[in-house]
């Protein structure tokens, strides 16, 4: 899902993609920083944990991305 967020709003950039799994979690968020040269991520979220209702990702891993949008893991 391609999100454009208004310019009042202090993100890394305006325009960031969202991918979403069936449940309509967060699975990976693509982003670029635009005050580092515009420097492309690709963050990932898992291990949803239930708290007072509320989904929440208790792992977060964020990898640069190449130019064709795959991610470069470091293990």
């Amino acid at each position: 899902m391609n999100v454009t967020w208004p310019a009042n709003l202090a993100t890394h950039n305006s325009n960031q993609v969202v991918y979403l799994d069936e449940a309509g979690l967060i699975v990976r968020h693509d982003y670029t920083v635009e005050i580092t040269g515009n420097t492309a991520a690709a963050h990932y979220m898992t291990e949803y944990v239930d708290v007072s209702g509320i989904q929440v990702p208790t792992r977060h891993r964020i990898y640069p991305e190449q130019r064709t949008g795959k991610p470069i893991r470091a293990y």
